[in-house]
């Protein structure tokens, strides 16, 4: 049994780790941990794509960054009253909705730091749960 499977118990999977920022646009402790993560996981043989909003981006762009596929989705900068309280999905969310659903990951991995701001992420939550994808949170 290779470590693959130890670690699924299904074999290599499609994984999403979703955060609030990424290289090359923002540099730290979690960008830096998001990318060895999905290092060590496309090493195990696993597919790993990394999706992060973009408040600054009026479009969708598509990179690779050190080897793994990095999705970026424009957001409002400043999140509406709506969107803070969790009333309305935020602006831009509909992207990543539609992004997620044609990816099909088997898991979607929500990596969170004090940095964030909750309305970004808190879309993330609902879509996996719709897509009934089992999240995790860090």
């Amino acid at each position: 049994m290779g470590p693959s499977s130890e670690l699924t118990g299904r074999g290599f999977v499609k994984i999403v780790q979703v955060c609030g920022w990424y290289f090359p646009d923002s540099l730290g402790g979690t960008e830096n941990y998001v990318a060895a993560l999905a290092d060590r996981l496309r090493s195990a043989g696993h597919e790993t794509f990394i999706a992060a909003p973009d408040p600054i981006s009026a479009t969708e762009r598509s990179y690779e960054h050190e080897g793994v596929g990095v999705y970026r989705y424009p957001i409002a900068d400043t999140p509406t009253r709506g969107e803070a309280r969790h009333d309305v999905p935020v602006r831009g969310a509909e992207r990543f909705h539609a992004w997620l659903g044609a990816m099909e990951p088997k898991l979607a991995r929500v990596v969170k730091d004090q940095r964030e701001r909750a309305d970004i992420l808190h879309h993330v939550y609902c879509e996996a749960r719709r897509l009934a994808l089992p999240p995790g949170l860090v």
